[in-house]
């Protein structure tokens, strides 16, 4: 397949965003899903061709298939599988999109509510569509102008004429997605972090601010449940990770240096320097996983050592307590893993949804009834990826809430601060 030209990666872009605003923004969802058979031997086949093909029969039908493609296809050959799984018994990526295979998951674990559920999965389908425009908003003459579009999609998607559910609330949880699917080949993250460089500095920061919940919860699972807390294996085993942790650690101590002492950007970066608060703060040789970033480390180290008191004084402030949600007490292996645990609890127990922006940063909501906390919908994460069919690797659990583990991390931070 020929290459397209910059121009008409644009259009695809433009084009695919104009196709969904007017499908998300209408009935067009509610005719999709009166339009499936009612009773056939197969409830979800419909929808399962229409997730295949990117094709919907309402009144006015969307083929999708041929913008979808293109997207696709320019973001593989960025290093990107962001709509499709990859099978490590096999070593391929699996033949269906991600979407039809949530479809069949959840089919063996169905709730009561079959139109709800249907909803439901739909909208997911559309959320993985937001997921691969976030990867070509680059494409565009403005890439900051493409994502606040992207949260206006977002907007749509989880308004009035969809499942009623909120999976995430912005477009870095977009990216946080296709970047916490599996990739054989990495080529790609180094590119697409220099791009994000390139971003005005709000939109920087909010992508730092996302990237530090993300990796910080990533690597602080992995820390002490696969590698028993030794750095330096964590280290081998993430290469592709650290200069995204470096990048927001340095990010957001720039923003702190120049003023901003919001919580949100506090709690950020305690975050992400409690993974690994040496791979920023030790003294003595750079750490080879952030060596080509030595003098953004340098200075990142010497602004956090000259404010160490006041950081020291947020550690004892955000330290998790079981009295309250924290959401340094929230782990995972990888952020696409807690979407599908989502998804089944919500179809299993009816849970109310949490987006996972609300499980990664602390957002005080105090008319947020008791069931809709994210302090509830973590444990019951936590509980879904407990049972035993579904532990990973050492048989530890994909999801954790514990806010022993979160505590453990500030203490290594504050530690580090003060050597």
């Amino acid at each position: 397949m020929p290459i397209p030209s910059p121009a008409a990666q644009r259009g695809h872009f433009s084009e695919l965003c104009a196709a969904l605003e007017e499908l998300l923004g209408g009935p067009a969802r509610g005719e999709i899903l009166d339009r499936l058979p009612a009773r056939p031997r197969d409830p979800a086949a419909a929808l399962r061709e229409g997730m295949r093909t990117h094709h919907f029969k309402a009144s006015i039908g969307f083929a999708l298939g041929g913008l979808v493609d293109a997207l696709d296809a320019a973001t593989i050959r960025d290093g990107f599988h962001v709509l499709h799984t990859w099978d490590p018994v096999a070593h391929r990526f699996l033949p269906d999109n991600t979407p039809v295979l949530l479809l069949g998951y959840l089919e063996a674990v169905r709730g009561r509510d079959p139109r709800g559920e249907q909803a439901l999965l739909l909208d997911a389908y559309f959320l993985f569509l937001l997921v691969l425009l976030a990867m070509r908003a680059w494409d565009t003459e403005d890439a900051n102008a493409s994502m606040d579009r992207l949260d206006h999609l977002l907007a749509l998607l989880q308004g009035e004429h969809g499942s009623g559910r909120q999976f995430v609330r912005h477009w870095p949880m977009l990216i946080g997605l296709a970047i916490a699917q599996y990739q054989p080949d990495e080529r790609g993250f180094d590119p697409l972090l220099g791009r994000l460089r390139a971003l005005d500095p709000a939109h920087e920061r909010a992508m730092a601010l996302n990237n530090a919940a993300n990796f910080g919860a990533h690597l602080r699972w992995g820390a002490h449940f696969m590698y028993e807390h030794d750095v330096e294996r964590m280290r081998a085993d993430n290469v592709v990770d650290y200069p995204w942790v470096m990048h927001a650690a340095a990010t957001l101590t720039r923003h702190f240096a120049a003023g901003d002492r919001s919580e949100v950007l506090v709690e950020g970066l305690l975050h992400v320097l409690g993974a690994d608060p040496g791979v920023v703060l030790a003294a003595g040789e750079i750490p080879s996983v952030v060596r080509a970033m030595g003098d953004e480390r340098a200075a990142c180290a010497s602004t956090l050592r000259a404010h160490k008191d006041e950081l020291v004084a947020a550690c004892a402030a955000a330290r998790p307590v079981p009295e309250r949600y924290a959401p340094l007490g929230f782990h995972f292996n990888f952020l696409h893993n807690v979407l599908t645990a989502a998804l089944a609890v919500i179809v299993v127990d009816g849970a109310p949804p949490v987006p996972l922006d609300d499980l990664l940063h602390a957002r005080p909501v105090p008319s947020r009834r008791l069931a809709d906390s994210p302090d509830v919908f973590a444990h019951q994460l936590g509980i879904y990826a407990a049972h035993p069919d579904r532990l990973g690797a050492k048989r530890a659990p994909l999801i954790v809430y514990d806010a022993t583990l979160g505590a453990n991390a500030l203490g290594q931070l504050v530690a580090a601060l003060s050597a």
